[in-house]
């Protein structure tokens, strides 16, 4: 467990695509079971480490994890997740227009 005064105060997330204005789109990641996980690291170089260099992300404050949480509504959270390079995002996904 991390102590408090070691916590990152800054987590950061994978986005869809590049953050442009407001918009924003988190990627979850369907889990072998059905389940869908937001990935969340604790530095932007474990966020490479895990997901490539290639890989869109938005940084934020730690406390409002919760929040995001509520607003992405994932089964579970994947803490500094590694993923194989089969499976990484390599650039932005194209967003559908709704």
């Amino acid at each position: 467990m991390i102590e408090d005064e070691d916590a990152p105060t800054v987590l950061y997330l994978p986005t869809a695509t590049p953050v442009h204005g407001e918009e924003l789109a988190f990627v979850l990641r369907d889990l072998e079971g059905g389940q869908r996980a937001l990935l969340v690291y604790s530095s932007l170089e474990q966020l490479v480490a895990g997901c490539g260099d290639e890989q869109p992300w938005v940084g934020i404050r730690a406390e409002a994890l919760p929040e995001f949480e509520t607003l992405t509504e994932p089964d579970v959270v994947l803490w500094d997740a590694v993923l194989a390079p089969e499976i990484r995002q390599y650039g932005g996904y194209p967003l559908e227009d709704t």
